[in-house]
């Protein structure tokens, strides 16, 4: 009859072994999908920041994104092609972000964006912008 104090015991000390497992393993489960939701989100951003580049390349109308803060910055380097312009594209997701740097036509910096225009890098001759 001794002995069933410790076996009450050990009983004991494997529940509560277990219950700190199961904390931990929900814990990091946890963690998981956080993880996971922030790499969906920035692999969205690059999608978006990919659509839109690829459609100013093409002269097209970039797509419209719902969810997504998309600006368009025309840069001062010097395009060594007629006609094209280097521009810097930044979408943003859920405080993610992706940026892309291409080359695009002159005429597709226009219609990039009605929501955030392309900002001119360069002066006109009078010096006032």
């Amino acid at each position: 009859m001794r002995n069933r104090g410790w076996v009450l015991l050990e009983v004991l000390w494997s529940v509560i072994i277990m219950t700190a497992l199961a904390g931990v393993l929900a814990l990091a489960a946890r963690r998981d999908s956080i993880g996971l939701a922030h790499l969906s989100d920035s692999r969205a951003s690059a999608r978006v920041a990919e659509s839109v580049l690829t459609a100013m390349q093409f002269g097209r109308t970039p797509p419209a994104a719902d969810d997504a803060k998309v600006s368009v910055k025309q840069l001062a380097t010097p395009s060594e092609a007629a006609g094209m312009v280097w521009v810097e594209v930044t979408a943003e997701i859920s405080k993610r972000s992706a940026t892309l740097v291409g080359l695009v036509p002159q005429d597709s910096i226009a219609g990039a964006s009605p929501s955030t225009p392309a900002k001119p890098t360069t002066q006109p001759a009078g010096g006032q912008p």
